[in-house]
């Protein structure tokens, strides 16, 4: 069961205030306003969605980047994006490099909206292995800590935080919304781990695609080899030819990779023998999914993972 601290929401309430540099949204005039806020991806959208609802007056949440195939980290923000944010009073952005364009466009319009950074202030996976090229997304600190029901809460509290720092008139409500969406998480994580109770976790598990080191850790998975895999890439022969060898070093039966690999790299890996799951990263999620759509792609994963390893 994930436990909701209040100490921890003090805390990031009071590092959003002093650090983020963000100005209040909402003013203390009775006069109603209609304020703009973006989610940068997907996953970000979904669970500031569990914040920043119906039961908040005057303000719009809206997803930013539309659904990616390829790698979130690549993304380049296009002119309407920009012309999109011109027009905002915040954006929500999960952070630590997972946007790319983070800061791009203030150029456009000056001082730019308010900026909520999710992560900056949680502790994430941090890879500084001298066998990881500074190069790779397996380097540095790791922003996908969306993939984990208990990763989910802890970006779910930041995200209640700052809001209450740009819109303290409505801390209440931020605060009921808080309490609901962590219901909701303890749920999804104890459900998750109920998946688990018949599976073989001693199985040794590769990993293609770096935000599933999270999902592995909550899992409890015997984690063998972690393989640098581009989102959406193709890889060349001698590139697939280098993965197998790894995978055959590593011992590894069951491959964990992202649903929009290319065919060509996930038919070999089973020719080969592997058990392949096809994860969901939430790349391709786009804001009719809801926060409904998060939940059940989180589940969906763990029930994949928990199949392969019976």
């Amino acid at each position: 069961m994930i436990q909701y601290k209040r100490l921890v929401l003090v805390i990031l309430i009071c590092i959003s205030v002093i650090f983020s540099g963000c100005k209040q949204i909402v003013k203390d005039e009775d006069i109603p306003e209609n304020y703009t806020i973006y989610a940068s991806f997907y996953p970000v959208y979904a669970l500031a969605s569990l914040i920043i609802n119906e039961d908040i007056p005057g303000i719009s949440l809206m997803q930013l980047i539309q659904p990616q195939d390829g790698c979130l980290r690549s993304y380049t923000l296009s002119d309407w994006d920009a012309y999109l944010l011109s027009g905002a009073d915040a954006v929500i952005l999960c952070g630590n490099g997972l946007e790319s364009f983070a800061g791009a466009y203030t150029v456009y319009e000056g001082e730019g909206p308010a900026q909520i950074n999710v992560t900056s202030a949680l502790a994430l996976e941090v890879t500084e292995d001298e066998g990881v090229s500074e190069e790779s997304h397996l380097y540095g600190a790791n922003p996908w800590l969306f993939m984990s029901a208990t990763g989910a809460l802890s970006m779910t509290e930041s995200i209640c935080a700052n809001m209450i720092a740009l819109d303290p008139k409505y801390e209440s409500a931020y605060l009921l919304n808080l309490e609901k969406a962590t219901e909701r998480l303890n749920k999804l994580y104890d459900d998750i781990i109920r998946l688990m109770e018949n599976a073989d976790r001693n199985t040794p598990v590769a990993l293609m695609h770096e935000g599933l080191i999270y999902t592995a850790k909550e899992l409890g998975l015997n984690v063998c080899a972690r393989i640098d895999h581009e989102s959406g890439v193709t890889e060349e022969e001698e590139r697939i030819i280098e993965i197998l060898s790894e995978l055959k070093e590593s011992k590894a039966e069951v491959v964990l990779i992202e649903k929009k690999a290319p065919d060509s790299l996930t038919n070999r890996l089973t020719e080969n023998g592997y058990r392949v799951v096809l994860i969901d990263t939430l790349s391709t999620g786009n804001q009719t999914f809801g926060a409904d759509g998060y939940f059940e792609a989180i589940y969906d994963n763990a029930a994949k993972i928990a199949n392969a390893l019976r």
